[in-house]
């Protein structure tokens, strides 16, 4: 029963995303309808919804007896009302409350139906009540799971509160960052060349030995022997053709020839028949290529190009087209929420350090015959004083490739179609 009434929570919920997702612009025009007649009740008309007070109730619900009461109560005990049995259990839900629950729904759920939310809310509270009733909250597994969720939504609203607390960055300190960290700042506009190594050859079934009959299901035996076909070139002297092809096409590039030609040679003499992919210049910052690729193309100066440089799949060069410093301008506001991040950092590790934490070595040591893990270089380990949100921003995209452009890997060949892998995004990884 619980789990029904779980699953209506999580379908109301996702009811209440996908129509503020796609509810349309604008709304089609109706053909006006009949007005109804005037109340003869003497019944007012409903209070307008910026008059009401936080406190009015927007929606009663009856049945929540093991509801508790107070502030923090997701509903208000109200008495029973007249012609009502006093054990009615009936709560309200105020406009403060309702709207609580909209807020932390996020933007969609503000512009979504009312009555969907509504009977979202109606749902959780049932939920939160029939639980209540079976004592599921008090199970030390429920009540830890509670906890955990209690300290995620505070882990929240700290950083809500710091990143509020430390809004204002003095410009002082956004100039000296940008001054101490400049190299950061570099950005080369380039291009790139890709050559798909040979495939390795197949396995081939071995030959029978002599006087003995070949396997039912080998080609063999159900063919006459066919005459014998070309030796195949060594997969090593293949790979050393391809090199040698690799450095005419980067002496070709040297010499001006169009990348895109020089691209699509390259896919045609790997057999792909696909499309190659664009060579359109881009724009890259530190981080967006492996080491060993960043070290050759930060050191080119506009116009020069990159040695060859072999990968397991392939071969790749660039070329630098141009280079620049990004001026404090473009990268004032990623530098000041570089700088809000460290100084949250900072204060939140001011606070473990204070809790000076001792551990059990006899309950925490580790299994004998364990691998210690292995130390990380320095140019791996995080460095607080230069946070990754102060690098630039990758520029916009009209100036960025098509994907396939910077892929995350040298395209890898399948043996069995000959198709290229796919192309991934030019502001992922680069081939490593």
């Amino acid at each position: 029963m619980l789990r029904r009434f779980a699953t209506l929570v999580l379908a109301s919920l996702t009811a209440v995303a996908l129509a503020a997702q796609t509810a349309p612009a604008t709304t089609p025009a109706k053909k006006p309808a009949k007005r109804a007649p005037a109340s003869t009740t003497g019944k007012k008309p409903a209070a307008d919804n910026a008059a009401m007070g936080p406190n009015t109730p927007v929606m009663f619900v009856g049945g929540l007896c093991a509801l508790p009461s107070g502030p923090s109560a997701p509903a208000v005990a109200v008495p029973p009302r007249p012609g009502q049995p006093a054990n009615a259990c009936v709560r309200a839900v105020t406009k403060a409350q309702f709207e609580r629950m909209v807020e932390t729904l996020g933007p969609r759920a503000q512009s979504a139906e009312k009555t969907q939310l509504a009977e979202y809310y109606i749902h959780a509270l049932v939920i939160d009540n029939v639980a209540r009733q079976l004592k599921l909250d008090q199970d030390p597994a429920v009540v830890e799971a509670i906890w955990m969720g209690r300290v995620a939504a505070l882990g929240e609203a700290l950083h809500r509160h710091f990143q509020k607390q430390f809004a204002n960055v003095p410009q002082a300190e956004v100039e000296a960052y940008y001054n101490s960290h400049k190299s950061e700042f570099e950005e080369p506009t380039i291009r790139r060349i890709v050559i798909p190594k040979p495939q390795h050859k197949a396995e081939v079934q071995p030959a029978p030995k002599a006087g003995e009959a070949p396997a039912p299901d080998s080609p063999s035996a159900a063919k006459p022997a066919a005459t014998p076909a070309a030796p195949e070139v060594p997969y090593e002297q293949q790979v050393a053709a391809r090199k040698a092809y690799s450095e005419k096409l980067l002496e070709r590039a040297k010499t001006g020839e169009a990348f895109d030609k020089l691209q699509k040679d390259a896919f045609t003499v790997a057999n792909i028949n696909s499309a190659a992919p664009d060579t359109a210049a881009v724009a890259i910052h530190h981080g967006q290529l492996p080491p060993a690729h960043e070290e050759k193309v930060f050191a080119l100066q506009g116009g020069q190009f990159s040695a060859l440089i072999d990968e397991p799949s392939a071969y790749v060069f660039y070329k630098v087209e141009s280079r620049r410093t990004v001026p404090l301008a473009e990268v004032s506001e990623d530098i000041k929420g570089a700088l809000r991040n460290q100084k949250e950092d900072q204060t939140i590790n001011q606070a473990f350090a204070a809790g000076k934490p001792q551990l059990n070595p006899a309950y925490f040591a580790k299994p004998e015959g364990a691998q210690k893990p292995e130390a990380r270089p320095d140019s791996e380990a995080p460095q607080p004083s230069a946070p990754a949100q102060a690098q630039p921003e990758a520029p916009k995209q009209e100036a960025a490739p098509q994907a396939g452009t910077l892929q995350a890997e040298p395209p890898k060949t399948e043996p069995a179609t000959q198709e290229p892998p796919k192309q991934e995004p030019p502001k992922e990884e680069a081939p490593k």
